[in-house]
Formats: structure tokens, C-alpha cells, sequence
């Protein structure tokens, strides 16, 4: 049963991330962009997600998907 929850839990992180103005998002493959990380030290590291993406011309950008680590923009 705790198997069961954590599977749950997991997947849930995994589709949905906090988005910079507190919001829920949906992970969309088809339109968000994984464009880095959000984790200090790791390669393609973005201290700035949101500015990162916006200089890239993506209309946004959000830390997302597992333990939020890495960086999405949104077309």
C-alpha cells in the first residue's frame, strides 16, 4: 500500500510543477521545452529558469517535473 501511494505521489511530481508565480502547470511535452537544470552544480545549470527562457524568446519558464530539477519553457 505505501508502495502504491508513493508511485502515486511521484507520478503526480512528475506531471505537475509549481510555477514561479506560485500556479500549478501541467508538464506538456508537446509545448513546454526542457531547455537545462534548476539544480546548482549540474550541467546546463539556469540560476534564472524564468529570465533564461524569456531571453530565448519562450514566452516563460518554470522549474518542473520530478523534485522540480529541471528548467521548462513555455512556448
Amino acid at each position: 500500500m505505501k508502495t502504491a501511494i508513493i508511485l502515486a505521489v511521484l507520478l503526480t511530481l512528475a506531471l505537475f510543477s509549481i510555477t514561479a508565480d506560485g500556479a500549478v502547470a501541467l508538464n506538456r511535452s508537446k509545448r513546454d521545452s526542457l531547455k537545462g537544470s534548476c539544480v546548482w552544480g549540474a550541467v546546463d545549470y539556469k540560476s534564472d529558469c524564468l529570465g533564461e527562457c524569456k531571453r530565448m524568446g519562450y514566452k516563460g519558464g518554470h522549474c518542473g517535473s520530478f523534485a522540480n530539477v529541471n528548467c521548462w519553457c513555455e512556448t
